[in-house]
């Protein structure tokens, strides 16, 4: 999809996109106010519910909610982020902003004022190591890890995680979960 917006939806998993197959990019696209019940195992994805391969371009993902992980992204698959801003997003469990159990790259991007309810207010990250270069990871919420949750080592250059609130910037897991 090259421009244009997805607003006001609701679906189990995926409240605005649902994708599960290989090539899905989105290229300067607002999705907007959608909404994931997140009533089936591994669901969520406000924003967007991917377990395929995604491409995200100069998209906003903005004031999506969750019932379950990932109020503005649930990738379980792959995804690669490029000048992406992810803010005002909910879940009710993890990664208000973004959660991911499958590998994510991040460049460019900036992920604000996101709200999680147990972690990763920004984002939680699980199952594999996430690379982020040129990042900004401000003013999100959660009890633990507002900035990050993460399991796994996680590569940043360039970046800034700072003024997250309540839970610190970064939490990681056992031994693995590092922020490098």
């Amino acid at each position: 999809m090259n421009g244009g917006s997805v607003t006001e939806n609701t679906a189990d998993s995926g409240g605005g996109v649902y994708s599960n197959s290989s090539g899905a990019h989105f290229t300067n696209v607002a999705i907007k106010q959608n909404w994931a019940r997140g009533q089936n195992t591994g669901g969520g994805g406000g924003g967007i519910y991917n377990a395929g391969s995604l491409l995200l371009a100069g998209v906003i993902l903005e004031g999506n909610a969750s019932g379950a992980s990932g109020g503005g992204l649930a990738n379980y698959g792959s995804a690669n982020l490029i000048a992406t801003a992810i803010s005002e997003n909910t879940a009710t469990t993890v990664g208000g902003g973004v959660y991911s159990s499958g590998c994510t790259s991040f460049t460019n991007v900036t992920i604000s004022s996101n709200q999680a309810a147990q972690s990763g207010g920004g984002i939680a990250i699980d199952n594999c190591n996430d690379v982020l270069t040129n990042v900004t990871i401000a003013q999100n919420t959660a009890p633990s890890g507002a900035g990050i949750l993460t399991s796994l080592p996680l590569y940043t250059k360039n970046c800034i995680v700072a003024s997250n609130l309540i839970g610190g910037n970064c939490y990681g897991i056992g031994n693995n979960g590092n922020v490098w």
